[in-house]
């Protein structure tokens, strides 16, 4: 039987034209990784887990077309910094965006994992509040996991203060960019104590989010597939809540420091993560994340929880897309991983549900669909003095894609989406 994606981000199985199989029975995988990516993942190791299990993993090289580097199965990627520089007018990232797009279509029975549509999710704050709020779940002893109470607000919003208090957002709060990804400014955070502070934040649109105490511990779950995997890192000290709009001074910090296992932020609390001895309720943190990956319809995430202090519930303050993987006791990622892909290749494609048919039957190209593309994907690339002839290459590339297949206007349309997603935010 010829490999098929697994259940809950299916698009079919791999056409013999281009599924890459051998006379064993193998697989090829293409991997779009950036370098950085590959060495934090021990890309090696992983071709070396995955051949082990039948599969060839093979590097993609972002610079040449994908038509000339297949066949595969699926492609993994990580494409978040690319899908936001794309958003920010970057033709070659634009051009490869739509590559992958184009290749999506014209394999009909190869998959991305994980589909372009769902990762976008997760590259701007509010949305990813916004669905982390309807995973909302109970466990039998009273307990629950959710996001904090939290509203996005813009630099123009009147009475912030009243718009706080509307929504459930009480002082201290973490007022965060609302891009996620692609820059050292994403991880840029603040922690507000009064109004005052929050009138001083100059951004075009943030989001605030309510500070639960939590003992300085985060857990960073890493969920590959049906499963997951936690590990404790250091994280903010417990901040006195009972000063309601106080004096204090807002504080900054990088919120990528800030949780490193080897973090010294003064911050932190020296020693927390190996005092503290509570972990996740297994059950609720189950429960929470079967919730998320059917909502978010992702197989590779993070999830940054948080424990309160007293009430035990959980609390999600990030979900970030492919992370690092790195700091779990008692597992291997790139062996999880290949067993991962191995699932995901063997297992029949599930049927459409109502929900998805729907959904690619009202919009042009699936759930990305959109018209404004036709012109961005067919217009020239903007020339500059930066712009490289890797950039030409990329674009005329997808031109000559666009003539091959019937399915260019349908690709045009679904970069759409994608590609402008964040100029509406």
């Amino acid at each position: 039987m010829e490999p098929a994606e697994g259940s809950g981000n299916g698009n079919g199985t791999s056409s013999s034209s281009s599924s890459g199989s051998n006379s064993s029975g193998g697989w090829t995988v293409g991997c779009l990784l950036s370098k950085k990516k590959q060495k934090s993942l021990c890309f090696p190791v992983m071709q070396e887990e995955a051949a082990a299990v039948g599969i060839t993993l093979r590097a993609i090289d972002e610079t040449q077309p994908l038509h000339q580097q297949g066949p595969f199965h699926a492609i993994v990627h990580k494409m978040t910094d690319i899908i936001l520089a794309a958003e920010n007018g970057d033709a070659f990232k634009q051009a490869q965006i739509t590559d992958l797009l184009a290749w999506e279509q014209s394999n009909t029975r190869s998959f991305l994992i994980d589909p372009l549509e769902k990762v976008k999710k997760l590259l701007h704050r509010g949305s990813v509040c916004d669905i982390v709020r309807q995973c909302h779940v109970h466990d039998t002893g009273g307990r629950s996991a959710a996001g904090p109470p939290f509203v996005v607000l813009n630099a123009d919003t009147v009475d912030k203060a009243g718009v706080l208090a509307a929504a459930g957002v009480q002082y201290p709060v973490l007022v965060k960019p609302m891009v996620a990804h692609g820059s050292r400014e994403a991880h840029t955070i603040r922690i507000v104590f009064n109004d005052a502070g929050l009138e001083n934040i100059a951004l075009p649109s943030y989001l605030v989010q309510h500070f639960v105490n939590h003992n300085a511990v985060l857990y960073k779950v890493f969920v590959i597939g049906n499963k997951h995997f936690t590990t404790k890192r250091p994280s903010i000290r417990d901040l006195d809540l009972s000063a309601e709009h106080d004096a204090r001074q807002s504080i900054t910090f990088d919120s990528a420091l800030v949780s490193k296992a080897t973090s010294a932020s003064p911050l932190n609390i020296e020693g927390a993560v190996s005092a503290v001895t509570a972990v996740p309720n297994e059950g609720l943190l189950c429960s929470l994340l079967d919730e998320m990956r059917a909502r978010f319809g992702l197989s590779l995430f993070g999830v940054d929880v948080v424990i309160e202090n007293g009430s035990e519930d959980l609390y999600v303050v990030d979900v970030n897309y492919f992370p690092g993987y790195n700091g779990g006791a008692g597992w291997q990622f790139q062996r999880e991983f290949a067993s991962f892909l191995r699932s995901r290749l063997e297992t029949p494609t599930p049927p459409v549900s109502p929900q998805h048919h729907h959904a690619r039957a009202h919009a042009p190209g699936g759930e990305i669909g959109g018209a404004a593309a036709a012109a961005a994907a067919a217009a020239p690339p903007v020339q500059d003095q930066g712009q490289t002839h890797a950039h030409a290459h990329a674009h005329a590339h997808v031109q000559e894609r666009k003539e091959e297949h019937d399915g260019a206007p349908v690709v045009a349309a679904m970069v759409e989406t994608v590609v402008a997603a964040g100029t509406a935010r």
